[in-house]
C-alpha cells in the first residue's frame, strides 16, 4: 500500500499535533496554510479543525473550487450580508468549545471582531488562544510529491539561469536580462516568479536584495543574478555570480572564498544537526578569511509553497535537520563600493546528508 501523501495524510497529522499541543480547536488564516492541508488554491479561505471537525469557509467567488479541491472539509459559505467572523463564531459555537487557537496571521482587527461575535449571546463565550507555527512547522518537511515539484521547479530554475547568464554582455541593461528571463520562465511553464528577479552588476551587487535597475552592465562588473520560479504550486531559488569580459584576481579570490564557504556547509548538513551549527560553519569560514563582516544575513531558508517557507539557517535557528526539508545554501561577501558574491542552491536534507536539487554550474565564470 503507498503510502499517503497531500491533505489526506496532513489532516491527521494536524490533528496528532494538537493533541500534543493541547489545542482542541485550531482556526487556520494563513493561506499557505490552508492550502497546504486542503488543496484550496484559491485566495480567500479560512479553516477551523478540532478532533471531529473540519471545515473550509468561503465565499460566493470559491464554491464550486473548494467544493472540487478540498473534499475532505465540510463547505461552510460566507453568504452576504453576513460576515466573515460571524460565520466563524456561528460555528465555533455551535461546537460548544471553552478556546480555539488562532494563528499569527489573523489581524488585530480580526481578532476583534471575532472575539466580539463570539462573545455575543453566549453564555461564558469562547477564549480565543494565539498560537505560532503549528502548520508552518509541518510545512518544513516535505512528503514524496513535494519533493517531486520541487525538482521540478529547480530544473525549470537551472534553465532559466543558464539562459540568463548567457545574456549578459558589456551594455546590456540589468532591467533588460531580468525581464528576459521573467519571460523564459513563463514561456516554459512556471506560473509566476518566486519573488522580484536581482540582477545586480558592479557596486549595486553590494546590496544583497538589490533590484535590477536601468543600469548598464559594463565589462569587469560582477553580476549576481538571484531569482526563483513557482512550478505546480512550488517553489525553488538560485544565486549565480558572474563576471563580465574581464575578471581580476580579487574577484577571483572572494569568489573562491564564497564557493568554499557554501561548500563546507553543505557537506555538513545531516539529519540530528540544527540550522544555527550548519550557518556557523559557513560563517566561520568567511570570517577566518577577513571577510565576517560583510556577510551579515542567514546562510538560508526553507522553500516550499512559499520561497521563504520557514526557518533554515541563522545563527539564531534551533530546527533541527530532518529528511525531507528543503534548504537553501547561501553564503554571501558584500563590500560597499565593490560589488557583491553570493552563491546559492536548494539542499535537500537526505537520510544520510544532503543532495543538490539545483545544479547549474558553480565554477568561476567570465561570461559575455
Amino acid at each position: 500500500m503507498s503510502e499517503l501523501t497531500g491533505p489526506a495524510a496532513r489532516l491527521p497529522k494536524l490533528r496528532r499535533q494538537m493533541e500534543a499541543l493541547d489545542i482542541t480547536a485550531l482556526l487556520v488564516t494563513d493561506i499557505l496554510n490552508i492550502r497546504y492541508l486542503t488543496g484550496f488554491t484559491g485566495s480567500t479561505a479560512q479553516v477551523v479543525v478540532t478532533p471531529t471537525q473540519a471545515a473550509i469557509f468561503v465565499d460566493s467567488r470559491y464554491y464550486l473550487q473548494a467544493e472540487q479541491q478540498a473534499p475532505l472539509y465540510e463547505l461552510v459559505k460566507i453568504v452576504s450580508p453576513k460576515r466573515w467572523h460571524e460565520v466563524v463564531a456561528e460555528y465555533l459555537q455551535r461546537l460548544s468549545l471553552e478556546r480555539v487557537h488562532f494563528e499569527a496571521s489573523l489581524s488585530y482587527a480580526a481578532y476583534e471582531d471575532l472575539t466580539r461575535a463570539l462573545t455575543a449571546g453566549a453564555e461564558g463565550g469562547i477564549t480565543l488562544c494565539p498560537t505560532r507555527d503549528v502548520v508552518e512547522g509541518m510545512r518544513l518537511v516535505k512528503d514524496a510529491d513535494e519533493i517531486a515539484r520541487i525538482r521540478a521547479a529547480a530544473a525549470l530554475t537551472d534553465e532559466c539561469c543558464e539562459f540568463g547568464l548567457s545574456l549578459l554582455r558589456p551594455g546590456i541593461r540589468e532591467r533588460d536580462v531580468a525581464v528576459e528571463m521573467e519571460c523564459y520562465l513563463r514561456r516554459h511553464g512556471a506560473e509566476q516568479e518566486a519573488f522580484a528577479t536581482i540582477v545586480a552588476s558592479g557596486p549595486l551587487a553590494a546590496s544583497p536584495h538589490a533590484r535590477a535597475t536601468e543600469k548598464e552592465i559594463a565589462a569587469g562588473d560582477l553580476v549576481m543574478i538571484d531569482f526563483g520560479v513557482m512550478r505546480e504550486q512550488y517553489t525553488a531559488d538560485i544565486t549565480r555570480t558572474v563576471v563580465v569580459g574581464r575578471a581580476d584576481s580579487r574577484q577571483r579570490e572572494i569568489y573562491a572564498v564564497v564557493l568554499e564557504a557554501q561548500e563546507a556547509a553543505i557537506a555538513a548538513i545531516r539529519p540530528g544537526r540544527q540550522g544555527r551549527e550548519i550557518d556557523q560553519v559557513a560563517r566561520d569560514y568567511i570570517a577566518a578569511r577577513g571577510f565576517g563582516e560583510y556577510f551579515g544575513h542567514g546562510l538560508g531558508h526553507s522553500i516550499g509553497l512559499h520561497v521563504h517557507d520557514g526557518a533554515g539557517f541563522s545563527p539564531s535557528s534551533t530546527v533541527v535537520l530532518e529528511p525531507g526539508m528543503v534548504i537553501t545554501v547561501e553564503p554571501g561577501i558584500y563590500l560597499p563600493g565593490w560589488g557583491g558574491i553570493r552563491i546559492e542552491d536548494d539542499i535537500l536534507v537526505t537520510a544520510d546528508g544532503a543532495e543538490v536539487l539545483t545544479r547549474t554550474p558553480k565554477a568561476f565564470r567570465v561570461v559575455g
